[in-house]
């Protein structure tokens, strides 16, 4: 009886996560291929380079006494920061009270102390740090979930060479964007869109992994006419193909592709599809796959099924797709 109650519980509990899992991969979504800026805020102000200052008539670089690139600013003197008026402010309150300066530095997860040195140069106090509060970049809107008001794209995790701490960027802003000019690929330098930030805000980020943009939107025009069902990774087929995307202003262009790999057992899916650009229209734009292109969405027979992450580094024609169902799974998880 012991083992029929437990073989019951064991079979309701596969039950249950089938058809979760059949409900993930049916969910239907709006496509989109539209181009965004994504704005993510640092909590704190991240120190992005450095430049030398005269301290006792000596030349001094702080980069090179104890800060690093990448470095966060938690605080000054206990005071928390969370933007660079607030560290200027408190830097100049204590430079006049004649206190010493001490930064409560967050690097590569280690919380640290380290005393600032400031120079006085004509009523400007100069610390020898370029810093920043907040970073941006430029990529493409994957999907809106209407039912959930969310959205996912880029597909893979913001890169940015100045920071330590990505994964301390979680909360955010995305802006509609206009494509301005296209700087083409070539065997040896990545090509990528250039573009303006609108004024619109599209959304509200919530969440930022390896796997993507996550976020919550209310203002994103849709039609739910193009509502399409998302596709596992199983009903992904060798051949045609098409990715969604902006190359010129907000128009959104379907771009030919050839499916040429599909890798089922890619744990986290970022480069599950492997594709090869053969639309020429869009070739003669761009010689490939550029930077800006991440998040486009991509449809095979009427289904969404990933998403364009990634570049062959040596064949910019080539290149690299999310499984849509890894990004409904992180979206998932997103509060």
């Amino acid at each position: 009886m012991l083992l029929k109650k437990s073989f019951l519980s064991i079979f309701i509990v596969l039950i249950l996560l089938f058809n979760s899992v059949f409900a993930l991969y049916a969910k239907t979504v709006i496509p989109s291929g539209a181009s965004i800026a994504i704005e993510l805020e640092c909590p704190g102000v991240v120190i992005t380079g450095g430049y030398n200052i005269i301290i006792d008539d000596n030349s001094y670089n702080p980069l090179e006494n104890g800060l690093n690139e990448g470095d966060i600013i938690l605080s000054v003197n206990s005071v928390a920061i969370w933007q660079i008026s607030d560290f200027n402010e408190q830097l100049q309150m204590l430079y006049v009270d004649s206190q010493g300066i001490v930064l409560s530095i967050l690097r590569d997860g280690d919380l640290l102390s380290h005393q600032l040195k400031v120079s006085n140069q004509d009523d400007l106090l100069q610390t020898g740090l370029y810093v920043k509060d907040r970073v941006l970049g430029i990529g493409t809107l994957t999907y809106i979930d209407v039912e959930e008001n969310m959205f996912g794209a880029l597909g893979h995790a913001m890169a940015f060479d100045d920071l330590s701490s990505l994964g301390l960027l979680q909360n955010g802003t995305i802006y509609n964007s206009y494509v301005t000019e296209i700087q083409k690929a070539t065997f040896s330098v990545a090509g990528q869109k250039f573009a303006t930030i609108g004024d619109d805000v599209l959304g509200e980020v919530l969440y930022h992994s390896d796997l993507g943009i996550y976020g919550i939107t209310n203002t994103i025009e849709y039609n739910t006419n193009d509502l399409i069902e998302c596709a596992s990774k199983e009903e992904i087929e060798l051949g045609e193909a098409y990715f969604l995307t902006v190359l010129e202003d907000d128009t959104i262009q379907e771009c030919l592709i050839e499916i040429t790999e599909i890798d089922s057992d890619s744990s986290t899916g970022i480069k599950g599809i492997t594709f090869t650009l053969v639309d020429e229209s869009v070739l003669d734009s761009t010689n490939g796959i550029i930077q800006g292109m991440s998040g486009s969405p991509i449809i095979q027979n009427g289904k969404l099924i990933g998403a364009v992450t990634h570049v062959f580094v040596n064949n910019p024609t080539k290149g690299y797709g999310i499984f849509i169902e890894n990004m409904l799974e992180t979206a998932e998880s997103v509060e």
